[in-house]
């Protein structure tokens, strides 16, 4: 769940340090709690963060991003042009251009000195809930509602890959100091693991849905994903995720509800099966070996309890 912060933003620091000064009636300044310097912000706060210099601060808001000058406390520009909240901000390694992500699914790029808007990026279809840049500046990853991860070219703005892995919305985003791995948190209560390689764009996995290193957390809940690629030709993997250790067999079924092919998995152990060494997988043959005419095709999970059935396409 996100934790919304109403209204305002507050640095801390030692009273004792700080001189008396006289502030007007209405000011945000009045009223302060004990130990706090200044009172920064209007609207939802959803996320600060510094410049690299430490200057400037960028205060991700319902109404836009808030930029102060940090020895002083004063407003310097309010950057707007999202059509919903702005969910989350980041500068880049440079402190050149600052990244936004929003409720209206889009990342924005914006001069950090001028407060000009340079550029959208768009391919989100929910709420933006986390952007990052690489080490090198070189790529901005987004994480969003749609479960999906973005990877973009910082420069030009062109979509590189799209990570899918997650089951649930991407809360987070951040790369490692070395610019090697990425890491995403999810609402599901997991954080995944994806080896990039941002100095020369990405490292495209084996799998289509990324190089997937690891999962860390545990798994809430069983789920059957979707197949990929699809449609597909003449083969395809089928991931899914175990909250617990389960008897695991998958049923693929023609139109009419006939068994087509029935594959037992085995007996597997809580975790996630999505890239190909793990995920389940049909050869688009039936249960006497022969290739599958074009068309639609069911596949139906049985992990103990838990039954789910999703939909294929073969296209040959």
């Amino acid at each position: 769940m996100r934790k919304w912060l109403y209204s305002s933003v507050i640095l801390l620091f030692v009273s004792a340090l700080m001189p008396p000064t006289g502030v007007a009636q209405n000011s945000p300044q009045n009223g302060l709690p004990d130990g706090v310097r200044a009172r920064l912000g209007t609207g939802f706060t959803n996320e600060i963060e510094y410049s690299p210099d430490g200057a400037r601060l960028a205060v991700a808001s319902s109404i836009g991003i808030w930029l102060y000058d940090t020895a002083t406390h004063q407003e310097v520009a309010l950057l707007t042009g999202h059509v919903s909240g702005v969910e989350s901000v980041a500068y880049s390694p440079e402190g050149e251009t600052i990244a936004s992500g929003s409720g209206d699914g889009t990342v924005r790029l914006w001069d950090a000195n001028t407060g000009e808007h340079l550029q959208t990026l768009e391919g989100h279809t929910d709420w933006v809930f986390s952007v990052s840049y690489s080490p090198d500046g070189q790529i901005i990853a987004s994480g969003a509602r749609d479960g999906t991860i973005r990877l973009w070219d910082a420069d030009t703005g062109e979509h590189l890959q799209t990570l899918k892995g997650h089951t649930s919305a991407v809360e987070s985003v951040a790369y490692s100091p070395d610019g090697q791995t990425l890491v995403s948190g999810s609402l599901a209560g997991t954080a995944l693991l994806w080896e990039v390689e941002s100095s020369t764009g990405v490292e495209v996995g084996v799998e289509p849905m990324g190089s997937l290193l690891t999962t860390l957390g545990k798994i809430k809940r069983t789920a059957l994903l979707q197949n990929y690629p699809n449609p597909f030709n003449p083969e395809t993997w089928i991931p899914y995720q175990l909250a617990k250790d389960a008897l695991v067999t998958l049923t693929i079924y023609d139109q009419r509800g006939h068994i087509v092919r029935t594959l037992d998995i085995g007996r597997q152990q809580s975790g996630v099966y999505r890239n190909k060494a793990s995920a389940a997988y049909w050869d688009g043959r039936n249960q006497n070996g022969e290739p599958v005419t074009s068309g639609t095709y069911y596949y139906q999970l049985r992990a103990g309890d838990y039954t789910s059935l999703r939909r294929m396409v073969i296209l040959k």
